[in-house]
C-alpha cells in the first residue's frame, strides 16, 4: 500500500503547486509585455527607416551630381553643367546648389554677352559692343577684358563724331592703329589654347649647320620653343592646381556632410572615391603632359647650348 498523507503535508503540496503556477504566469506576463515593447519599438522606428534610408541614398547621389557639375564648370560647360546641379537639387536642396545654380545662369549669361560683343567689334556695331560688354557682371572672368572692349568700342563711337566734324588725319590714323592693337587680344575669350603635345619620341635633333647666320637663326629658333614650352607648361601647371584643389574641395566635402544624412563608414568611403574617380584620371593626365613638356624643353635647350658653342660671333 502507499503512503497516506496526512493533512498539513497535503496543504503543503498544495501551496507549493500553486507557488509554481502563480510564478510561472508572472514569467509568462513579463515575456509578454517584452514581446509587446518590441513590436512597439519596431513599430515607432520603421517609419524612420524607410525615411532614412531613402534620404541618405538622394544625399549620396545629390553629391556625386554636384561633384560632376563643378567639373564641367571648370572645363568651361556651363550648359552641363547647370543641368548637373538642377539634377543635383532634385535630389537634395540646400543653400550651396541654390547659389552655385543661380551663379551658373550668371556665367552662361555673361560668356553670351561675351560673344555677342565680340561679334559686335568684328561687325564695327560700336553700339551694340557698347550694350553687351557693359552688361557683364563683375564678378565675371570676363569682366577686366569686357570693359576694356567696351572702353575701345566707346572710343570708336567718340572718334567717328570727331572725324564728322573735322576729318581723319594722318596723326589721328596713327593713334588709333597704335590704340587697335593694344586690345586686339582682348577679342579672344581668356581660357588659353594650348599647343598639341609632342611626344619624346619626335623631340628635335640638332642638323648640320652650314654658316654663322644660319647658326644664330637655329639658336633663336630653339630658345623660341624654350619659351613656348615653358609658356605652355605655366598654363598645365594652373590646370593642375586647379584640379588638386577641387580633388580636395571634394574630399573635404565628403567628409562634412548636412547633419541629417547620417552616413555609415562604407557610405563616407564611397563619396572619397567618388571625388578620386572624378579627378585622379585628368591629374594623372596633366601631370604626364607637363612631364613630356619638361623633357622636350631639355631638349630645345640642350640643342640650344650645342649650337652656341659652335657659333663663334654669339655672345
Amino acid at each position: 500500500m502507499l503512503p497516506t498523507q496526512d493533512g498539513a503535508t497535503h496543504q503543503r503540496v498544495q501551496g507549493f503547486a500553486a507557488e509554481n503556477t502563480v510564478g510561472l504566469s508572472h514569467f509568462k506576463m513579463k515575456i509578454k509585455k517584452k514581446i509587446i515593447i518590441g513590436i512597439i519599438v519596431t513599430l515607432l522606428l520603421a517609419p524612420a527607416s524607410i525615411y532614412a534610408v531613402p534620404k541618405i541614398n538622394n544625399y549620396y547621389q545629390a553629391f556625386k551630381l554636384e561633384k560632376e557639375a563643378d567639373k564641367l564648370l571648370a572645363k568651361k560647360d556651363y550648359q552641363a553643367a547647370l543641368s548637373s546641379y538642377k539634377k543635383s537639387r532634385e535630389k537634395w536642396e540646400d543653400k550651396v546648389i541654390n547659389e552655385k545654380i543661380t551663379a551658373t545662369e550668371q556665367t552662361i549669361n555673361d560668356d553670351k554677352n561675351y560673344k555677342e560683343g565680340q561679334e559686335a567689334i568684328n561687325a564695327e556695331n560700336w553700339d551694340k559692343a557698347i550694350k553687351k560688354f557693359s552688361s557683364i557682371s563683375r564678378n565675371s572672368e570676363y569682366y577686366t577684358s569686357a570693359k576694356r572692349l567696351a572702353d575701345y568700342a566707346k572710343n570708336k563711337v567718340e572718334n567717328s563724331s570727331k572725324e564728322n566734324i573735322l576729318g581723319n588725319t594722318a596723326i589721328n590714323e596713327k593713334k588709333q592703329k597704335k590704340y587697335d592693337k593694344s586690345v586686339k587680344n582682348d577679342y579672344a575669350l581668356p581660357s588659353p589654347t594650348l599647343m598639341p603635345i609632342v611626344t619624346q619620341s619626335s623631340s628635335p635633333s640638332p642638323s648640320p649647320i652650314p654658316d654663322e647666320s644660319a647658326l644664330r637663326a637655329s639658336i633663336q629658333i630653339a630658345l623660341t620653343k624654350v619659351a613656348e614650352i615653358e609658356g605652355q607648361i605655366k598654363t598645365l601647371e594652373l590646370t593642375l592646381s586647379g584640379y588638386n584643389k577641387a580633388l580636395l574641395d571634394c574630399l573635404k566635402d565628403a567628409r562634412t556632410p548636412p547633419e541629417d544624412a547620417i552616413l555609415s563608414p562604407s557610405q563616407y568611403e564611397s563619396l572619397r572615391q567618388n571625388c578620386y574617380n572624378l579627378y585622379q584620371n585628368d591629374i594623372n593626365s596633366v601631370s604626364n603632359q607637363i612631364n613630356s613638356l619638361e623633357y622636350q624643353k631639355e631638349e630645345y635647350a640642350r640643342q640650344a647650348n650645342e649650337l652656341l658653342s659652335r657659333c663663334t660671333t654669339c655672345n
